[in-house]
């Protein structure tokens, strides 16, 4: 499963970390976890079709996408001679489900456009990123902002392209993260945060289906399908120091 090896290397780093920056005083290494609610704006769905030996693209443009809760975890370090600097490994969980509807189709070569029905995709998606966090410490209210680079994991379950037969496939993708945040210190080895944070990728799926779909009709179909993905996050969470 793919959240029992994104913990284990979260869990990997925290044992890896705890013996070289652990110092008296302030902890400088932390686990995290956090929960809260995801929004993605609307999605551009790229697809490269292959039908009959003649290739093309379609893409559908500004498709509606669920929002839903999102939670996940962190582990890292504030550098010991840097405190203000720390280093942590990131996984984030949201969906991003697009239900059937109604989306506009732009065909090339060509340049044709049509309006046609979309079918229900779920999509699961998981980053794992790998941050630099930088932060102002007070007394009690530490302000701070991170971003990195990472890897998206994305699930797709759909009931086929534009009405051809049901597909599962999975992917791995760059990805990226960026926000800020708060933390409130309720004493020495326990903080509360509040977050928000930009995660954007584009996983690519490649399908094969038996539904045209630029006449409906049958025929054999090889497609990669690229989504875009731009979600916003707002977390709560619970920081543990050691």
């Amino acid at each position: 499963m793919q959240f029992q090896k994104l913990f284990s290397s979260l869990f990997l780093l925290g044992l890896i970390s705890t013996p070289v920056v652990q110092a008296a005083g302030d902890p400088l290494v932390f686990a995290d976890v956090f929960g809260g609610y995801s929004w993605s704006e609307d999605q551009n769905a790229k697809s490269k079709l292959s039908v009959g030996g003649v290739s093309g693209t379609a893409l559908l443009k500004d498709l509606d996408v669920h929002h839903g809760p999102a939670f996940g975890g962190r582990i890292g370090f504030w550098l010991k001679t840097h405190p203000s600097i720390g280093i942590a490994i990131d996984a984030t969980h949201f969906d991003g489900d697009i239900d059937r509807q109604r989306a506009q189709l732009i065909l090339s070569p060509g340049g044709g456009s049509r309006i046609l029905g979309t079918p229900d995709i779920r999509i699961s998606n998981t980053l794992v990123s790998f941050d630099l966090i930088l932060r102002h410490r007070g007394e009690r209210f530490t302000p701070y902002v991170m971003a990195g680079p990472g890897m998206m994991f994305s699930d797709l379950d759909k009931g086929g392209f534009f009405g051809s037969t049901k597909q599962e496939k999975s992917e791995t993708s760059f990805g990226y993260k960026a926000g800020g945040g708060i933390s409130y210190k309720v004493n020495d080895t326990m903080h509360l945060f509040t977050e928000y944070r930009f995660l954007h990728a584009a996983p690519e799926y490649k399908l094969d289906q038996s539904v045209d779909p630029t006449i409906g009709g049958p025929a054999f179909v090889r497609e990669e399908l690229e989504i875009d993905i731009d979600t916003h996050v707002v977390f709560g969470g619970l920081s543990i120091r050691f």
